[in-house]
């Protein structure tokens, strides 16, 4: 049997060395990241219900339903340019349309494009007598297209008559021909004096000025002293040519005598070859606001802002 060889090792004589198998790192650092950890951790924790509906609604978003039209034409539109009736409305006309404020009612609105009028209903929903001049309602007639809005005409609402409670009086008002053909929607606002807009007269070294206004054959002007209405002269002028002349001859006639007889008022008819003309002159120091033919002569010492606005809105152009 044979033997076994037994390999002789040989051992080195070098010293052991230490070697670096891993590092710790200093305690400070150590404790502040935890603490990092830690309070994103809790902070998200706490948060957790929010971020859920976040996310919830950034993957589910609700759906927007797009706007439709009204179908009813007595919804109201109101105009975005408006800047002195916001709480009023526009409505669109129909034959049903009513506009009911707190003191009164509008219905049967209805144009007229052969005749170039406006006829309405007025009834009173107080329990007191109304004189629908001092209301100073007006009646603002425009043409609405998409989101935008023209205002064609403005007509001033009532006369000098009282309304009693619970009463209705029936208008028809004259309008222009392009708002009688293009008006498609009505608003009906109350103004106040501080609405209206200021304008200057040219005035003499007494203080006497003046305000020329016009419709059709009618002119009429107001004096004013130091801007205080005195007095009105209405000056009418019709040729035999004008259509309806015999009427108009005649109601002009009956209406010349009556203020002929009215204390203040002074009414001069001329007839001429032709046609005929009649000046009424009244002094507002001896007689009360009236109509003379179709023009207001206001209240004395009236300011000119007032007699602009109020006569245009009677249909009027002044100068």
């Amino acid at each position: 049997m044979a033997k076994k060889k037994i390999k002789n090792l040989k051992l080195e004589q070098t010293e052991l060395q230490p070697i670096t198998i891993g590092q710790f790192e200093s305690r400070r650092k150590t404790s502040i990241g935890i603490f990092i950890i830690l309070t994103i951790f809790i902070a998200a924790v706490f948060f957790l219900p929010e971020i859920s509906d976040v996310i919830t609604k950034y993957l589910n978003p609700t759906p927007v339903e797009p706007s439709k039209p009204s179908e009813n034409p007595n919804t109201p539109i109101i105009p975005p340019d408006d800047d002195d009736t916001t709480s009023d409305e526009i409505f669109l006309i129909a034959d049903d349309l009513k506009i009911e404020k707190e003191d009164i009612t509008m219905s049967d609105i209805k144009i007229n494009k052969e005749t170039n009028t406006i006829s309405f209903s007025i009834t009173n929903n107080t329990n007191n007598p109304l004189i629908l001049n001092n209301l100073n309602y007006y009646l603002e007639l425009y043409f609405v297209e998409g989101n935008g809005n023209t205002l064609l005409e403005r007509v001033k609402l009532g006369d000098t008559s009282t309304l009693v409670s619970g009463s209705f009086i029936n208008f028809t008002k004259d309008i222009s021909a392009n708002t009688a053909n293009s008006a498609t929607s009505i608003m009906l606002v109350k103004k106040s004096i501080d609405d209206y807009p200021v304008i200057e007269l040219e005035e003499s070294e007494e203080g006497n000025s003046s305000l020329i206004c016009t419709k059709g054959s009618h002119e009429v002007t107001y004096k004013f002293t130091k801007n205080a209405l005195q007095e009105v002269v209405s000056k009418l002028d019709y040729k035999e040519t004008t259509e309806n002349y015999t009427t108009i001859y005649q109601d002009s006639k009956t209406n010349s005598t009556k203020y002929n007889s009215t204390p203040g008022i002074i009414s001069t008819w001329i007839d001429y070859t032709g046609g005929f003309n009649v000046t009424t002159t009244i002094n507002l120091a001896e007689t009360s606001r009236t109509t003379i033919f179709d023009a207001d002569t206001f209240e004395r010492n009236t300011e000119p802002k007032v007699v602009k606005f109020e006569i245009e809105a009677q249909g009027f152009s002044c100068k």
